[in-house]
């Protein structure tokens, strides 16, 4: 807890000083993002209080999982198939992370 704590501090500071040096700002899409991770980072924290350790555990692996897709299909939405190695373009076949429409 002390360490997240720690890098929300730590992301407030870097926000001023990089806004104030170079006129950053944060995309739409960037701020829709952080309400959707948000909640998902504090729901896990907020479990081990109020689930047994077992049910907070899965709830944070499913969580963690289901992120981990999204990030994949996101990056694969960026990134064109063929500048993937061989074997992760096999992968993102098998589990259908590129966008509709791409061939191999």
């Amino acid at each position: 807890m002390a360490f997240f704590a720690l890098y929300v501090v730590y992301w407030i500071g870097i926000y001023l000083v990089v806004r104030r040096v170079s006129g950053f700002r944060w995309s739409s899409a960037n701020r829709q993002l952080a309400l959707l991770i948000l909640p998902t980072v504090a729901a896990v924290f907020v479990s081990w209080y109020f689930l047994p350790r077992q049910g907070a555990m899965v709830l944070g692996g499913v969580l963690t999982l289901l992120a981990g897709l999204y990030s994949a299909k996101t990056l694969c939405a960026l990134v064109p198939l063929a500048r993937f190695p061989a074997p992760a373009r096999k992968l993102i076949l098998l589990f259908r992370l590129a966008p509709s429409g791409t061939n191999d």
